[in-house]
């Protein structure tokens, strides 16, 4: 079995695991990590990168590598440091979108949507309103998370040592956004969202010449191809004006410091 070097390797601790922690379709029980059919497939059928955000808080888990273990992903890019675990052997078929020919990267967070406002983002802030919470629906989506700089570095390198390991060199020649080849809708459209998009799957079409357009996916959309999702995001810190003018409680500290390296330099990346 195949585990990429250079990366956290949790495939010893969870090749006997089956179920993921996805709720099934019968009450009670749990979603199969592995597709239907044959679980494993040759290395020669890999030929897609499939982005994903996880869709739930980066607090919620945090850099503790054994709450991973029963994704349903080949790779889980962790909140911070850029720890990036291989959880399952690329030879794993998943119980996910093209599993014969897909390898599933996982990043871990709630993620904005298209419609992120950073003045909405600031005006939250002032008035102590992000707090705990699920992660459903476009209004919350609006508030939560972005990427962390480290995240997209990571994720980068993991892109790059894909694309170049032997013996799958020269076949992964595509990339998607798990929205373009999934017909489930709902907070799927948006997967991995447009910071991950622009970020990750932009770069990997001008650095690395992958393609977006096959396995029959959808185009995307025009919105997540704009410079504005660039990481770090160029929105300036909130000042203590802002607050005292409102008349509000300060957030807590732990919600600044998690919306994505705020207070650096608003330069992006290349």
């Amino acid at each position: 079995m195949t585990v990429i070097s250079g990366f956290t390797d949790r495939t010893e601790y969870t090749r006997a695991i089956t179920e993921s922690r996805q709720l099934g379709s019968t009450p009670g029980t749990f979603k199969s990590i592995f597709a239907n059919g044959s679980r494993t497939r040759s290395l020669s059928d890999i030929d897609a990168i499939v982005l994903h955000q996880t869709g739930y808080w980066q607090r919620l888990r945090g850099n503790d590598v054994t709450a991973y273990d029963h994704t349903i992903a080949h790779f889980v890019v962790l909140p911070k440091g850029g720890v990036v675990l291989q959880v399952r052997d690329l030879e794993v078929r998943l119980n996910n979108v093209i599993p014969t020919h897909g390898v599933h990267i996982e990043i871990v967070g709630c993620f904005n949507s298209d419609s992120f406002d950073c003045n909405a983002y600031r005006r939250n802030q002032a008035r102590g309103r992000l707090r705990a919470g699920g992660c459903v629906g476009a209004s919350l989506r609006s508030r939560a998370e972005v990427p962390h700089l480290t995240q997209i570095q990571a994720t980068r390198r993991l892109i790059a040592a894909l694309v170049s390991h032997d013996p799958i060199m020269g076949q992964i020649n595509c990339i998607l956004a798990h929205r373009q080849v999934t017909t489930m809708g709902g907070g799927r459209a948006n997967c991995p969202g447009p910071h991950i998009w622009y970020n990750l799957g932009e770069w990997a079409r001008r650095e690395w010449h992958l393609s977006t357009n096959c396995h029959r996916a959808q185009p995307i959309p025009a919105s997540w191809q704009n410079s504005r999702f660039v990481i770090p995001i160029p929105c300036p810190p909130i000042t203590e004006e802002e607050r005292a003018d409102r008349g509000r409680v300060a957030p807590r500290q732990e919600g600044i410091r998690s919306f994505a390296y705020r207070y650096q330099k608003p330069t992006g990346m290349a």
